[in-house]
């Protein structure tokens, strides 16, 4: 007997399930491709770091992304990166630490530095943390290379921006572009945050967002706004981003100086 032939209403939901998984795989070659070639890094490449936790002689996990925003080695990152690094550490001899690939030939090889949580707002989903010293294996993968901070306070619809990150475990950061689509309150603190058009992926939290124009830093990428659809029981991307406003990571550093 041949197969009886489904009907319009069951040939939707897998119809759309199909641009879906077609849509995810857009999003995720996106994000995959690095505008950088060569084995050496650029000032961008330099400004970023990995949240990761380390144990000696061992593995390095990786739980998001965080940058550059003094030359004395002070990050800014999301505090939930922080918080899941340091709830991962079972091992007593690991701990929390930044890391930077520093060859694109042998991409197993790493370089770690040991950090210092120095100041929180987990309301706004910000830390900053601090190396404990920049020794010379990690001046010879480029240094610390800071990222200057918006002065403007303001971040039109429409205005053009960038952003670099690490995706999941991948040894290098890479680099977006995208624009800024209003404000939103989707955050569980129910702040106001800056929503963003940009297909950003897991390990791209706290990422620098900064203007298209100027290169300053306008934001801190906190996640991304997720989208339920009735036939697939897994949130899709809908290729909107959250970031809380670089105010917030002004006012940190403004308290370490009193």
């Amino acid at each position: 007997m041949g197969s009886t032939p489904r009907s319009p209403a069951m040939q939707i939901p897998t119809l759309f399930r199909g641009m879906i998984n077609a849509f995810t795989a857009v999003l995720m070659m996106l994000a995959s491709a690095s505008l950088l070639v060569g084995d050496g890094v650029s000032p961008s490449e330099n400004s970023v770091v990995q949240i990761a936790v380390a144990v000696p002689g061992g593995s390095v996990t990786n739980f998001g992304t965080g940058f550059f925003i003094r030359d004395d080695g002070l990050i800014a990152t999301a505090s939930h990166v922080y918080l899941k690094a340091l709830n991962a550490i079972v091992d007593a001899r690991a701990g929390v630490v930044i890391a930077r690939r520093f060859s694109r030939t042998t991409r197993g090889q790493w370089v770690g530095a040991p950090i210092e949580l120095v100041a929180q707002d987990y309301q706004h989903d910000i830390v900053l943390l601090k190396m404990k010293a920049v020794d010379p294996p990690w001046k010879q993968v480029g240094g610390v290379v800071a990222l200057p901070l918006d002065d403007s306070g303001t971040l039109e619809d429409g205005a053009q921006v960038c952003m670099r990150g690490y995706f999941g475990t991948d040894d290098f950061p890479l680099f977006l572009r995208g624009s800024a689509a209003g404000t939103t309150v989707l955050g569980p603190s129910l702040v106001q945050e800056l929503l963003i058009v940009l297909p950003v992926v897991p390990g791209q939290s706290g990422s620098p967002l900064m203007s298209g124009e100027t290169g300053r830093v306008v934001g801190v990428l906190t996640a991304i706004v997720p989208v339920s659809l009735p036939f697939n029981p897994q949130p899709a991307h809908s290729g909107l981003a959250r970031a809380v406003e670089v105010v917030h990571v002004k006012k940190l550093v403004e308290s370490l100086e009193k």
